[in-house]
């Protein structure tokens, strides 16, 4: 064996150890946002694959990683500077959101800490229903 093939050995095996810890990360990931979100492991498997999670009509995918820094990125910048006027203010509101809102759309997107997921749905259930009430609707 030459020192070509050598070297050509050794790369495809720190690959395929490299490819084997991302594996081990991402279904970490999985497990940790299955648990974050308090959903329940469906009767057949407690599988960290999304599409096998006992999610009635959401579907999810869980991204980690690096394919995830320039996200988290920008929502911890959006967060800061929401937190930049909130401390101007007596009372400070603790939960917040950021949206996404891509131009030529007529939709948006919506990201939030899953820590804080429960509390912002709350807030907004309470929001839709005082909306529901000034226009009558209740």
């Amino acid at each position: 064996m030459d020192i070509n093939d050598r070297l050509k050995a050794i790369k495809e095996q720190q690959i395929k150890r490299k490819n084997s810890i991302s594996r081990v990360q991402g279904r970490a990931s999985q497990d940790l946002a299955k648990e974050l979100l308090g959903i329940p492991d469906n009767k057949y498997t407690a599988s960290s694959d999304e599409e096998y999670w006992n999610s009635g009509k959401i579907r999810f995918e869980v991204k980690s990683g690096k394919q995830v820094s320039e996200t988290v990125t920008k929502f911890e910048h959006a967060e800061s500077q929401s937190w930049e006027f909130e401390l101007t203010k007596d009372e400070q509101r603790e939960l917040f959101s950021m949206l996404m809102m891509p131009h030529g759309t007529k939709d948006g997107l919506f990201i939030c800490r899953i820590s804080q997921l429960r509390d912002i749905v709350e807030e907004l259930k309470s929001l839709w229903k005082q909306e529901g009430e000034e226009d009558g609707l209740d």
